[in-house]
């Protein structure tokens, strides 16, 4: 029996603790101990129902807003030093991690976002995993950890670019020789010299762009869900994945006046304001992925990796509203391929962009839409990989 710490610290969203899942529930179905340690422990029952012999902790983390932003985010290193910031905070996370590590004493570690853990459990007797999509992964074979799509070659990005790595390199290194590590010789080291990378997306939707020999695992499997209940009305099938944002009952209006059917998972809306609108059925549990990806005309998400990659994979045209910078680089790339539509969350008139979703070339028929390759990559892909990598822990 082998022990296993899987770990989330940072992000936000459901995501990395699905992310986890496969890697939890083949664990502990070939009888390994499972440690799960993650930022937030209120969404644990959400996503793993029924696994008494998870063992929880808390992962180290700091609440409070970032200190000394980069503005514009330049690269992978800027978005980690906007996490720790001092030698002080980024030792109170080592130690917390370090306390973590003793604890579980893991022969693997598995890790979506989790960079001051790589750095805790550096040189340790385990091997590290980092899993997570294209964004959470960064790619370590060019100058700089992870630079963003779009930015320039000029003098300031170059300047900006390696005054972080230097300060990465700053705080990290004397951390690291004061517990008898050598020192990471640049920032890109803290992903480069972990044991695997698992890419849980596709080469067409990596941030980063496709990478050369890189193997693309696809999503975790699709969970289980009920079936979506679409309204009886004329309009198209729509549906919506979404937060709270200021958009949101504009887009409702909008969607009543193109009469589409539309079945919504949203966490944040409220029965009251979904009863205004009877082409509309709010669900009260996620809906089955599989079934609403065949069924829809067009799906709406605030381009979470997931959602979006689903609807890549089944040919539904989109409308994407991201917040978060790895979002607004998934509805790039996609509107870029003419696949999608994207919007910001406070647009004024989301009605402009519901039509400019509507006209995007339609789907394949229901029956086509769920192929080898969708099956393949929703699961079939990445839990082959998986199977094969936990037969040398036994």
């Amino acid at each position: 029996m082998a022990r296993i710490l899987a770990a989330w610290e940072l992000g936000g969203a459901l995501g990395h603790l699905a992310n986890l899942r496969p890697f939890v529930e083949a664990s502990l179905a070939r009888g390994h101990e499972v440690t799960l340690a993650v930022k937030e422990l209120r969404h644990v029952p959400l996503v793993y129902r029924n696994h008494p012999r998870l063992q929880l902790f808390q992962a180290p983390y700091h609440y409070r807003a970032t200190q000394r932003p980069y503005r514009p985010l330049r690269s992978f290193t800027q978005l980690l030093l906007q996490r720790f910031e001092t030698p002080e905070e980024l030792a109170t996370l080592h130690q917390g991690w370090r306390a973590i590590l003793d604890a579980c004493r893991p022969d693997l570690v598995v890790a979506d976002f989790a960079p001051t853990l790589h750095l805790a459990a550096r040189g340790g007797p385990w091997q590290q995993w980092a899993v997570g999509n294209g964004f959470f992964v960064p790619r370590t074979d060019l100058p700089y950890l992870g630079v963003f799509p779009g930015v320039r070659r000029s003098e300031e990005n170059a300047q900006s670019l390696a005054e972080a790595e230097s300060r990465l390199l700053a705080l990290a290194n004397p951390l690291l020789e004061r517990h008898g590590q050598p020192p990471l010789p640049g920032a890109a080291a803290l992903y480069s010299e972990l044991d695997r990378h698992w890419l849980m997306t596709l080469s067409e939707l990596d941030t980063f762009g496709s990478r050369p020999e890189a193997e693309y695992l696809g999503l975790p499997p699709l969970a289980s869900g009920e079936a979506p209940p679409w309204p009886s009305v004329p309009g198209p099938r729509v549906f919506a994945y979404l937060s709270a944002c200021s958009a949101m009952e504009p887009l409702l209006e909008a969607l009543a006046q193109q009469q589409a059917a539309v079945v919504i998972y949203c966490r944040d809306l409220s029965p009251e304001v979904a009863r205004r609108f009877p082409n509309l059925h709010l669900a009260g549990a996620p809906v089955d992925m599989r079934q609403a990806m065949q069924q829809a005309d067009l799906v709406i998400n605030m381009a979470n990796h997931a959602t979006a990659a689903c609807a890549y994979l089944a040919g539904v045209p989109q409308l994407l509203i991201p917040r978060r910078q790895e979002q607004l680089f998934l509805a790039q790339r996609l509107a870029g391929q003419g696949k999608a539509v994207a919007m910001p969350p406070d647009s004024p008139d989301p009605a402009k962009a519901l039509v400019k979703a509507l006209a995007l070339p339609p789907a394949p028929a229901p029956e086509a839409r769920l192929d080898h390759q969708f099956d393949h990559y929703t699961g079939q892909r990445l839990m082959e990989r998986i199977a094969l990598q936990l037969e040398s822990l036994a």
